[in-house]
């Protein structure tokens, strides 16, 4: 799809990831999709109005996005078409404007007690000793789950029982 080859080519100060250019390539495939099945006349940028968007994200709410998914849907949206838009002859953004994110639901979460985490770890030993291990690294450092499976060595210091890594998802 054209839309998100010349979105994937847009100049950035930082490489894009792997996964998120599978994810926008996903995500304007759809966009596209939702296009040739509600308005197949419209074969460029420039015939794409905020009705349309309006539509298309109201499409997606249909599939049950969580809120902070719809919010990063409507914002790569509105950063690609930002972006593309001069060059494809649109004088406004179609995904600015009347669409808002959404309040991201603020989930209160309950530590696990220690004899739920003994059970935990047993159940996970019992599965498989490698997941038994990121389980653990996982329970006792509070890493997400890709900053576990990346942990190297050189991130551990075990005589002062720290570990020390860039966050991948913040950044922090």
């Amino acid at each position: 799809n054209r839309l998100a080859a010349e979105w994937a080519a847009l100049p950035r100060k930082k490489p894009m990831g792997a996964a998120r250019l599978r994810y926008g390539t996903a995500l304007l495939g759809r966009f596209v999709e939702f296009l040739a099945a509600h308005h197949p006349k419209v074969k460029e940028m420039a015939g794409v109005s905020a009705e349309m968007a309006e539509a298309f994200m109201a499409h997606e709410e249909k599939r049950s996005l969580r809120p902070a998914s719809y919010n990063a849907e409507l914002s790569l949206l509105r950063g690609a078409f930002e972006r593309l838009r001069v060059k494809a002859g649109m004088l406004a953004n179609p995904f600015e404007g009347s669409l808002v994110l959404k309040d991201l639901d603020t989930v209160s979460r309950v530590p696990f007690t220690l004899p739920e985490l003994a059970a935990l770890f047993d159940a996970a030993k019992v599965l498989d000793s490698e997941i038994h291990d990121l389980i653990v690294v996982g329970a006792c450092t509070a890493l997400r789950r890709g900053d576990a499976c990346c942990l190297k060595w050189a991130d551990v210091n075990l005589e002062q029982n720290r570990i020390r890594v860039r966050t991948r998802k913040t950044g922090g």
